[in-house]
C-alpha cells in the first residue's frame, strides 16, 4: 500500500501534457488523404513511387507544437506542415502550394511555393524536429537537436495545421507526434499527442529498485546491509510489489524509451561501491565490457519475478525495436550524451546474454528488422565531422585553425603569432579525435561482432523443414539476402537496408568466420558454397543474386546457350562440405578541401577500414580464390558465377594492399598477418592471371576490369615472381595476352614466337587484329598530319593545335609500336608469310598493302617537304620561277598534284570487269570461290581475312568454314588470262 500511494503521489505532482483539443486518440498519417504509393505501416511511411505525399489526422489552430521524422534514408523529403487546402499530386506536395511549408535536407532547400537555401545537409539515421509557433507565426526546424534557425515567419493566421510529409522514390521516414518520448524536445513545444499517465510514477518505482540493486551489488562497507538482504529472499520479497507495480507501467513504449532505457543504461554502467549517476567530465560509457553488469543482470532478475513474468514480457519485447531505433540515430561520440553508439549497443549486448531477455527478444515477429538496426551505424555529415574534428592537419598544410570561435587572452595571442606552436597543437588535437573516434568505432565493432556471435550460438526451433536454418544467424543472413534481393537492378526498388549496416554485418560474419576461412580445423571446402550459382534459376523470381549478370551473361542468355543439366551434374561432382559467403565490399571517399577530405579520411579510416577487420577480410579473400579457382575447373558451371564474385576479390584484394600501406594519424595500423596476406595474394595473382581472358567471361567491363588488374599485378616485382614462379599462371598470362590482344592498352610477354608458332589459330587471330589496328592507326596519323599540316598558315586556335600535336605524337608511337611488333612477328614467323598456305599468301598480301601505305605516305611528305624548302629557297626576284612551280602546267594539274597522282597511280581497277571483282574489297579476285549460302563469289583470300574474325558468311551471317567454299577454276582461268593480256598490253 505505501509503494502505491507514494507512486500516485508522484504522478499528481508531475506535470501532465496536452494534446490539442482536436486530436484524435491516435494521431498518424491520414492514408485518405495521400497520393501516390505511399505506404503507411505504423509510424514508419515509405514511398515506391515517384513522390507521395500524405498529412496527419489532427491539426493546431494555436500554440507551440513538435513533431520529430527518424530518417530512414537521406533523399529527397519534404517534412513540414500544411492546411487542409493544400492539394497533393504526383509532382507536388508538402511546401509546393500555399499555405503550406516544408524543409529538405537533400537538397538543404526550405519550400513554400518556391525554395531558397535554409537548413543544414541530412543524413539517414538524422531526427527532424519540425517546430510551429501559431501564436508568433514562426516556423523552424532541428537537426539532432541542433537549430537551424527560423524558416519562416508571418505565417497565415488563423488556419489549422496538419503535420505533412512528401517522400521521393525509395525514401523512407519514422514519425513521432509524442507516441513516445521526443529525442529532442524542444523547451516550452508540446507534442500532438499526450503523454501516457504513469510515466513519473514508474521514474519513482525504478528509483527505488535502483536502490535495491546497488545495495545489493555494493562493496565491502555495506557488506552486512547486503547480506541481510540476500538471506531468505528478503530482495525478492522487497521487489515483488515494486515489480507487480512497474509492470502495467511498463508495457507502453513510451514509458520503455523514455523510463526504462535511461534506468537501463545507468545499471549498465553502474560499478559496484558508488553512484552510476553521471558526473559533468565523465567519458563516454561505451568502452565497457559487453557482458552484462552485476547490476544490470539482478536488476533483471528482481524485474522478472515468477509473479510479474507475465505482466513484465510485453515490456522487454517493446525495449528491442526501441533500442534498434535509437542506435540507429546515436551518434558515435558525444562527450555530454550518455545514449551514445556504443553505450547503447553495449546495452543491448549485455541484455542478450541473459537468456530471460534473448528468448523474448527473438521471439518477436519483427526481431530481424531490429537486429538490423543494432547494425546499423549514423554516417557523419561534413558539418557532424566538424564538430567531431575540429581542427585538422595534414602533411604540408600550413596551420589549420579550429573553425569553432576562437577565444581570447595572452595565451590566444601568443598562439597567433607562433605558426609552429598552433601547428603542433592542431595536430595534436586532430591526432586526439581521430584516436576518440576510432576507439568508439572499435567499440561499435565489438559489440557488433557480440550480437552475432550470441544468434550464431542460438539454435532455432526445430520445424522438420530441411532448407530452415539451423541458428538465429543463419535467419538474419536470410532475412537480409531477401530484403535486398534487387540491390543490383538499375533502380533499386525501395524498403533496402542501409549501407552501412550491411557493412557491419559483413565485417562481423567475416570475423565470425575468419577460423573457417583460414582453415583452422582444417581446409574449409568451396563447396557446396557454390550450389548457390544455380540456385531459384528454374524458377523466376528465387534466384539468390537477384538476376545480376553471371560471367557468361545474362540468365536469359545462358538459358539459351548453356546447358543446365551439364552444370549441375558438374556442381554435384564437386560437391562437399562448406560454408556459403560472399560479399561486395566497396568503400567511396569523396572530397571537395583539404579539410574536408582529411575528416572523411579520418572517419573511413576509423568506422569503416578499421585495423579489427583486415585480417578476416583477407581469409575472406583467400577462400573466394579459392571458390572462383573450384569453379573455374568445371567449364559447365563457370558461367553461372556471378560477376560481383569476381569483382569483389578483384576491388577486394588491391584495396587490402592499399590499406597495408595506408596509415592515419590516431588510427592503429592494420593488422600485418604475414602468412595470411601472401596466401590471399598468391591465390588472388593466381586467379587473374590464368582467367582474365578466359572466353566463359563475356561482360567487356569485368574483362576490362581484370586486364588492368593484371597490369597492376604485373607492375609489382612480388606478384611478378608469383606468376613467373608458376607454369600454369606463365603460360595463362601469355596465351590470356595474346586472345585479347585488341590494340588497346596490351603487354609484351616472353616467348612470344614459340606460343605462336605451336598454335596457328591464335597466331592468325593475332595477326589479322595487328594488320587492322595498324592500318587504322596509319590512316589516323595520315589524317591528323594533315589537318595539322594545313594549319600552318592559318589563324587557329592555339589549344587546338596543341591538341592536334598530342594526337599526332599519340597515334606515332602506336604505329611505331605496332609496326615493331609486326616486323618481330615476320622476322620469327617467316613461315606465316612465304607459306604455301591460303592464310600465308593473305597474311603476305596485307603486309604489302601496308608497307605501300607506308612508303606513299612518306613519299608524299618528302615531296612536301622539298616544296616547302624550295620555295624558303627562293627570294622576291625568282617570285615568278617558284610560282611556276605551283601554277597549272597546261593539263590543269600543279606539280604537286602531279606529284600525288604519281605515288598514288598504279593498276586501275577502273577498266576491270565487274565480274572480275571481288564484291568486298573491289580488287581483282586471284583466286574466286563461291560460298554456299549466298552464292557470292569472293575472293579467297579475302574470304580467309573475313573468317579470321567471324567463321560466318559475309552476306547471310550463317556458319560459315573456309572448307565449305567451292573453288571456280574456269572463272580462274579466265582472270588469269585478262590479266596476262592487260600485261601485254602494258
Amino acid at each position: 500500500m505505501y509503494v502505491a500511494r507514494r507512486a500516485e503521489d508522484a504522478e499528481q505532482a508531475a506535470e501532465p501534457s496536452q494534446a490539442p483539443s482536436s486530436a484524435p486518440a491516435s494521431v498518424s498519417l491520414d492514408r485518405a488523404t495521400a497520393v501516390g504509393e505511399l505506404r503507411i505501416a505504423g509510424s514508419i511511411a515509405e514511398s515506391w513511387s515517384n513522390f507521395g505525399s500524405a498529412r496527419a489526422n489532427a491539426a493546431v489552430t494555436h500554440g507551440k507544437w513538435q513533431y520529430e521524422a527518424h530518417l530512414g534514408t537521406a533523399g529527397i523529403q519534404q517534412l513540414g506542415y500544411v492546411t487542409v487546402a493544400a492539394a497533393f499530386t504526383s509532382e507536388e506536395g508538402v511546401g509546393d502550394c500555399p499555405d503550406s511549408y516544408a524543409f529538405d535536407g537533400h537538397r538543404v532547400r526550405k519550400w513554400n511555393v518556391t525554395c531558397t537555401p535554409y537548413g543544414e545537409a541530412w543524413t539517414a539515421g538524422d531526427v527532424i524536429g519540425c517546430a510551429l509557433d501559431l501564436d508568433a507565426g514562426v516556423m523552424s526546424f532541428t537537426r539532432n537537436g541542433r537549430d537551424m534557425g527560423q524558416a519562416f515567419t508571418n505565417i497565415r493566421r488563423p488556419l489549422a495545421y496538419y503535420p505533412g510529409i512528401s517522400l521521393g522514390y525509395g525514401e523512407r521516414c519514422e514519425l513521432n507526434f509524442g507516441e513516445r518520448p521526443f529525442a529532442h524536445p524542444l523547451p516550452g513545444y508540446r507534442p500532438l499527442v499526450a503523454s501516457p499517465a504513469g510515466r513519473a510514477a514508474a521514474a519513482w518505482l525504478l528509483a527505488c529498485l535502483r536502490r535495491l540493486v546497488l545495495l545489493l551489488v555494493s562493496g565491502a562497507e555495506d557488506a552486512v546491509e547486503a547480506q541481510a538482504l540476500r538471506e531468505a529472499g528478503v530482495a525478492e520479497r522487497l521487489a515483488s510489489p515494486l515489480a507487480a507495480r512497474l509492470a502495467p507501467l511498463l508495457a507502453s513504449e513510451h514509458q520503455c524509451e523514455g523510463v526504462l532505457l535511461p534506468w537501463l543504461l545507468e545499471l549498465q554502467d553502474a560499478k559496484p561501491g558508488r553512484d552510476p549517476s553521471p558526473g559533468p567530465e565523465e567519458a563516454d560509457p561505451g568502452a565497457g565490457a559487453p557482458a552484462p553488469s552485476p547490476a544490470l543482470q539482478l536488476a533483471v532478475q528482481l524485474l522478472s519475478q515468477p509473479l510479474a513474468m507475465q505482466r513484465v514480457q510485453p515490456c522487454w519485447q517493446a525495449l528491442l525495436p526501441v533500442l534498434a531505433r535509437c542506435v540507429r540515430a546515436a551518434p558515435l561520440l558525444g562527450p555530454k550524451c550518455r545514449a551514445t553508439a556504443p553505450a547503447l549497443l553495449a546495452l543491448a549486448v549485455g541484455l542478450i546474454r541473459l537468456p530471460l531477455v534473448r528468448e523474448r527478444w527473438l521471439s518477436t515477429p519483427g526481431w530481424r528488422d531490429a537486429y538490423e538496426g543494432l547494425m546499423t551505424l549514423h554516417q557523419p555529415t561534413p558539418r557532424d565531422l566538424e564538430v567531431l574534428i575540429p581542427a585538422v592537419q595534414w602533411m604540408g598544410a600550413a596551420a589549420c585553425k579550429p573553425e569553432t570561435p576562437a577565444g581570447s587572452g595572452p595565451d590566444k595571442a601568443s598562439a597567433a603569432h607562433n605558426p609552429r606552436h598552433v601547428v603542433r597543437e592542431n595536430e595534436g588535437a586532430y591526432r586526439g579525435a581521430c584516436a576518440a573516434l576510432a576507439a568508439a568505432a572499435a567499440a561499435v565493432e565489438e559489440r557488433h561482432l557480440e550480437l552475432c556471435a550470441v544468434l550464431a550460438a542460438t539454435p532455432t526451433l526445430l520445424t522438420g523443414v530441411p532448407s530452415e536454418p539451423s541458428t538465429r544467424l543463419s535467419q538474419f543472413v536470410a532475412h537480409l539476402l531477401r530484403k535486398n534481393r534487387g540491390a543490383l537492378r538499375a533502380m533499386p526498388p525501395p524498403g533496402l537496408s542501409d549501407p552501412l549496416a550491411l557493412r557491419s554485418a559483413f565485417v562481423a560474419l567475416t570475423r565470425l568466420l575468419r577460423p573457417a576461412l583460414e582453415g583452422a580445423h582444417g581446409p574449409l571446402p568451396p563447396f557446396p558454397a557454390g550450389s548457390h550459382f544455380l540456385t531459384g534459376l528454374a524458377k523466376r523470381g528465387l534466384d539468390r543474386y537477384g538476376g545480376a549478370p553471371r560471367l557468361g551473361g545474362e540468365l536469359a542468355h545462358l538459358e539459351k546457350t548453356a546447358e543446365l543439366a551439364r552444370a549441375k551434374q558438374a556442381l554435384q561432382a564437386a560437391q562437399g562440405a562448406g560454408a556459403q559467403l560472399a560479399a561486395r565490399h566497396t568503400e567511396r571517399l569523396c572530397s571537395a578541401e583539404a579539410a574536408a577530405a582529411t575528416r572523411a579520411a579520418a572517419w573511413a579510416g576509423a568506422a569503416l577500414g578499421g585495423a579489427r577487420c583486415a585480417g578476416a577480410h583477407l581469409a575472406l579473400l583467400l577462400y573466394l580464390a579459392r571458390l572462383l579457382a573450384a569453379a573455374g575447373h568445371q567449364a559447365a558451371l563457370f558461367p553461372y558465377v556471378p560477376e560481383l564474385y569476381v569483382g569483389s576479390l578483384v576491388d577486394g584484394f588491391h584495396a587490402a594492399a592499399a590499406a597495408q600501406a595506408l596509415t592515419l594519424p590516431g588510427v592503429p595500423p592494420p593488422e600485418r598477418p604475414g602468412l595470411l596476406l601472401a596466401a590471399a595474394t598468391r591465390a588472388a595473382v593466381a586467379f587473374v592471371a590464368r582467367r582474365f581472358a578466359d572466353a566463359a567471361i563475356v561482360g567487356p567491363d569485368l574483362r576490362e576490369v581484370l586486364l588492368a588488374s593484371l597490369r597492376r599485378l604485373l607492375a609489382q616485382r612480388r606478384c611478378l615472381a608469383m606468376v613467373e614462379a608458376s607454369a600454369e599462371s606463365r603460360a595463362g598470362v601469355i596465351h590470356g595476352l595474346l586472345r585479347s590482344f585488341h590494340g588497346r592498352d596490351w603487354l609484351a610477354a616472353k616467348d612470344l614466337a614459340h606460343v605462336l608458332a605451336a598454335n596457328p589459330a591464335l597466331r592468325a587471330r593475332l595477326l589479322d587484329r595487328l594488320f587492322v589496328m595498324l592500318n587504322w592507326a596509319l590512316t589516323e596519323l595520315a589524317a591528323v598530319s594533315w589537318e595539322l599540316d594545313g594549319m600552318a598558315g592559318e589563324r587557329a586556335s592555339e589549344r587546338y593545335a596543341v591538341s592536334l600535336a598530342r594526337r599526332v605524337a599519340g597515334m606515332a608511337e602506336l604505329a611505331a609500336a605496332l609496326a615493331r611488333l609486326l616486323e618481330f612477328l615476320a622476322a620469327r614467323l617467316p613461315a606465316a608469310f612465304l607459306g604455301a598456305s591460303t592464310a600465308a599468301g593473305v597474311n603476305l598480301a596485307r603486309l604489302a598493302e601496308t608497307a605501300a601505305f607506308v612508303v606513299m605516305q612518306a613519299g608524299r611528305a618528302l615531296l612536301r617537304s622539298l616544296i616547302d624548302a624550295l620555295e624558303a629557297a627562293e627570294s622576291s626576284a625568282s617570285r615568278s620561277r617558284s610560282s611556276a612551280v605551283r601554277q597549272d602546267s597546261g593539263d590543269g594539274q600543279t606539280l604537286e598534284g602531279r606529284a600525288n597522282s604519281g605515288l598514288s597511280s598504279g593498276s586501275s581497277d577502273d577498266d576491270t570487269p565487274e565480274e572480275f571483282l571481288d564484291p568486298i574489297l573491289m580488287t581483282p579476285m586471284v583466286d574466286p570461290v563461291v560460298l554456299p549460302e549466298s552464292r557470292a563469289v569472293v575472293d579467297r583470300g579475302t574470304l580467309a581475312r573475313h573468317l579470321i574474325a567471324s567463321p560466318t558468311d559475309p552476306f547471310t551471317r550463317t556458319p560459315l568454314a573456309a572448307r565449305d567454299a567451292r573453288p571456280l577454276p574456269e572463272l580462274r582461268a579466265r582472270i588469269a588470262a585478262w590479266q596476262a593480256a592487260r600485261h601485254r598490253g602494258q
